[in-house]
């Protein structure tokens, strides 16, 4: 599938550009400069990557022990954030691969500027299905970095995962701190110059090979596309949705209601006899519309917490018993409180963790008083 790689301005006022990828990575179209909207007709039938200047971010790692990604999510923030100077409410958090060693590279971006980003694509009638640092579109081998000079500025990716933009004016003196600070330095930087005049001379302990193609930046953004991310900023409150998805949202809540109701129905057809006699009589003494109350509440409630699935229901006495698969104890908490708030008795019977997700037990009883 062909992708469409768009490149947001660094500065205010300035110009978006734009290129169509092939599957196999070659360019299909030259590079084309201007407003977004006018990339509008190539982004339809095309995947969209767009790339967001490292200078709204910062891409860092931290060490964190979690047994999931939903708990690693929120571990993230409260790890870091005492390197931060913006209080971390302000702040949206992507979580990169693991490096190992319960390592994990994280790139830290405003929420306002995140938002900012997304609007500018949504105007222009662009849904990205990825946005990624710059640097990182970069290409890469290990033992070298890429550095790209342009103009005013520069961007440095050092590996699979880490880059940054530098000032020109800076550019000596920040690659020297680089060097000093990474625990492995590399052989050599590839230098890629696509500066309107020569570049800064730079005097460096590594060998530096200046590449000779006469190329755009964008060419050599480009070249490091695999059709894979490094990093998606496109998680948590961001995720990206296509159309369908966002069609079928709000019938989430109808399709709980339909998958419990058949598993009622599957429910009766294995019951034994004595319970399903049981089951009549209660219905009869008066539960029945009891029984559809609480299992409209429950419903509504499941459907709310996303990466929770109904395993099993049962009803007596009235009280209605749901066997459930949630993400995580929180999860389940909050299914407990939305029931709670809508005037019913809810409880936990049983948790148990299993792998990456919880198995529990859920009784609901009660009515509005």
């Amino acid at each position: 599938m062909e992708t469409l790689v768009i490149r947001m301005p660094a500065t205010g006022g300035g110009q978006a550009e734009w290129r169509i990828i092939s599957a196999a990575n070659d360019s299909v179209t030259q590079t084309e400069r201007g407003e977004l909207t006018a990339a509008v007709p190539l982004a339809r039938q095309r995947r969209v990557v767009a790339m967001v200047p490292d200078e709204f971010l910062l891409i860092t790692e931290v060490s964190i022990k979690a047994r999931n990604r939903q708990q690693l999510a929120k571990a993230v923030p409260y790890a870091l954030e005492d390197e931060l100077a913006d209080d971390i409410d302000n702040l949206h958090f992507s979580i990169g691969e693991s490096l190992g060693d319960n390592r994990h590279t994280v790139a830290v971006i405003e929420h306002a500027r995140m938002q900012e980003l997304l609007q500018e694509l949504s105007v222009a009638g662009i849904n990205a299905q990825s946005i990624v640092p710059e640097s990182l579109m970069l290409p890469w081998q290990p033992d070298t970095w890429t550095l790209l000079i342009e103009s005013q500025r520069a961007v440095l990716r050092t590996d699979d995962f880490h880059g940054l933009a530098i000032e020109t004016d800076n550019l000596q003196l920040a690659l020297e701190q680089q060097l000093s600070e990474c625990e492995q330095p590399p052989v050599s930087i590839k230098v890629y110059d696509c500066s309107a005049t020569s570049g800064p001379q730079l005097q460096l302990p590594v060998t530096l090979t200046l590449a000779t193609d006469d190329c755009s930046a964008m060419d050599v953004l480009t070249l490091g596309h695999t059709g894979k991310a490094a990093m998606n900023l496109l998680q948590g409150t961001y995720l990206s949705r296509s159309p369908v998805s966002k069609l079928l949202k709000p019938w989430r809540v109808a399709a709980v209601l339909l998958g419990i109701w058949l598993s009622v129905m599957i429910a009766v057809k294995v019951m034994d006899v004595r319970q399903l006699s049981q089951q009549h009589e209660n219905l009869r003494a008066g539960d029945g519309n009891n029984f559809i109350t609480l299992l409209d509440t429950g419903a509504q409630a499941i459907a709310k917490a996303e990466n929770t699935q109904i395993n099993n229901l049962g009803f007596r006495d009235g009280r209605l018993e749901i066997k459930l698969q949630a993400s995580d104890l929180e999860s389940l908490e909050t299914i407990k409180r939305q029931i709670e708030k809508a005037g019913f008795t809810a409880s936990i019977q049983s948790a148990e963790t299993r792998g990456d997700n919880v198995s529990a037990r859920l009784l609901i009883h009660g009515g509005k008083g």
